[in-house]
């Protein structure tokens, strides 16, 4: 578990971090753009460029500084002890020290002064080069332009004049919005990762003891094997639960090739290969694979094909418990979450190692037992003294589950933050949109537009970046949970991609309530723009 925890932690930071630097360029950038008089003002009274400059590097630095150290503060001493509380379960271990991690620190530091003080040398050498008389007055509007709707006259001339208005706008300010539509999406792609996460990490015992493997026990016999079972298969027949069950040959063995770390997989070998397929299905994971067991070779799980780099036709080195080694040909390559699994007809073995074995081992195919009937089930097997081993599918699926179970705060921590940030997202770039367009706003107030009108005039571009934003950040999210799956799985477990329907949703609600709200503060914001103050002229 500590593996998946650590392979989130190393990618979901990165993408905060690319929104807050988001954030960050464009406050600092209308920081700088608003203080265009002064700046003029001061080039004007014989200031020179660098102590201009100087302000508003030190004002970035300083922040930089501040809020890096309570980042980090609240990195360290915060969060942590809340995942360890609610983790504190699982541990004998009662408190643990925290300590800071020089690494991560400096690089998100130096990352936070890049995206800082980066965004306002920027703007600043841009503005430094005009002319003082240029930045006493108002920097002049983005000129409108013709757009590719206009060229579909039948839809354009269907369009009312407000909805025109909108659409040129939302080409007028490219820069706005694609950071808005990046924004939004990098949000929604984190919420929509949180929730796949919880359903792939889910995933991997469901898959394998349901959709591929179809018994329910596996019960492995003493040396003298089946033919001193007896008392086993009476077991089975004086059990109301079990409906069948197939005896096969199972051992442990392992893959060895130059390169590649050795693997231990699971070998099983049925008599009946037809009644097989009641037990195990093969879902081909290539074209050339097949999904049944022949005389002409071993089916073995993906995992360990991608591993050895084999495929269908190809061979492997198989060693047996006893050290033996022998080549076996790859008949099929078959679907596999947990360990690995090689699959022969009992004819091909006895080819391969020329050794006619017994067999060892049942599986076992019941009805829904509770863990009750399943320890009475076992306790009298074991009574006959012909059993070795026995091992319930329903004890693997339940480690897997507590698994997963204590990986919910992590990711529900995610999905909080992801929230979080998608407002402060959407509440600041919003906010730069008015003030960036305050006169455009004062003037339509001025010819007579309502309070509620004004409002709409930016709350349609907002409900469309949104919905451009939501869309795409499900691809985004998409993406983001098949990496960390994919970084996520070892040799002896897969993580499948599920991205449940209820991600999406919830992602979704979640960015537009979060866009309501921000829409909500926006009408009272517009509603006190000050008309005169903002139309007035510079002379």
């Amino acid at each position: 578990m500590s593996d998946r925890i650590d392979t989130i932690g190393n990618v979901f930071p990165v993408f905060f971090f690319l929104i807050a630097i988001l954030i960050t360029f464009t406050t600092i950038t209308r920081m700088v753009e608003e203080n265009r008089k002064e700046i003029g003002t001061l080039k004007a009274l014989g200031y020179r460029n660098r102590e201009i400059s100087s302000k508003y590097i030190l004002y970035a630095f300083f922040t930089v500084l501040l809020g890096a150290t309570l980042g980090v503060i609240v990195g360290t001493k915060f969060l942590p002890p809340i995942v360890f509380l609610l983790l504190k379960q699982m541990f004998i271990f009662q408190n643990y020290p925290i300590s800071f991690w020089f690494t991560p620190i400096m690089i998100a530091m130096i990352a936070a002064v890049i995206a800082t003080l980066g965004s306002a040398v920027y703007v600043l050498a841009k503005d430094l080069r005009e002319k003082p008389t240029s930045l006493l007055m108002p920097k002049a509007p983005k000129a409108g332009q013709r757009i590719f709707l206009e060229r579909i006259t039948p839809l354009w001339a269907r369009l009312g004049f407000i909805k025109k208005v909108t659409a040129r706008n939302l080409f007028r300010y490219k820069a706005r919005m694609i950071l808005t539509v990046l924004g939004i999406a990098g949000c929604t792609g984190l919420i929509v990762a949180g929730f796949g996460l919880k359903d792939s990490i889910e995933a991997p015992a469901y898959k394998q003891f349901e959709e591929l493997n179809h018994y329910q026990a596996m019960v492995t016999l003493n040396e003298e094997g089946i033919d001193n079972s007896e008392q086993v298969e009476a077991a089975f027949k004086a059990t109301a639960e079990v409906d069948r069950y197939l005896p096969i040959y199972s051992e442990q063995v392992k893959f060895k090739e130059k390169g590649a770390t050795e693997q231990n997989a699971t070998l099983s070998v049925t008599e009946q290969p037809d009644a097989f397929l009641d037990f195990v299905t093969f879902h081909a994971e290539t074209d050339d694979s097949q999904t049944h067991l022949t005389n002409g070779g071993a089916m073995i799980s993906d995992r360990l094909a991608k591993l050895y780099d084999a495929s269908v036709g190809g061979s492997l080195k198989m060693q047996s418990a006893e050290g033996d080694e022998y080549e076996i040909k790859i008949a099929g390559i078959t679907e596999n979450y947990l360990g690995h699994n090689v699959y022969m007809t009992k004819g091909y073995f006895n080819e391969v190692t020329d050794i006619d074995e017994d067999l060892n081992t049942y599986l076992v195919k019941t009805a829904d037992m509770d863990k009750p009937a399943e320890n009475d089930l076992s306790q009298t097997l074991e009574d006959t003294d012909e059993v070795m081993n026995i091992t319930f599918n329903s004890d693997q699926i339940e480690t897997q589950a507590s698994s997963s179970a204590n990986l919910m705060p992590i990711i529900l921590i995610f999905i909080i933050l992801s929230g979080t940030l998608a407002f402060v997202v959407l509440y600041n770039l919003t906010n730069i949109n008015i003030s960036e367009r305050e006169r455009e706003l004062a003037t339509i107030k001025v010819l007579g537009f309502f309070n509620k009108e004004v409002t709409m005039y930016i709350v349609r571009e907002n409900v469309i970046f949104t919905i451009l934003g939501i869309l795409f950040g499900f691809g985004v999210g998409k993406v983001l949970t098949w990496f960390i799956v994919t970084m996520a799985s070892s040799d002896g477990i897969v993580f499948p991609l599920i991205v449940p329907p209820i991600g999406y949703l919830m992602a979704a609600l979640m960015t537009i309530v979060f866009s309501a709200i921000v829409m909500i503060i926006t009408h009272f914001k517009l509603k006190n723009i000050d008309m005169i103050g903002a139309l007035k002229a510079n002379e």
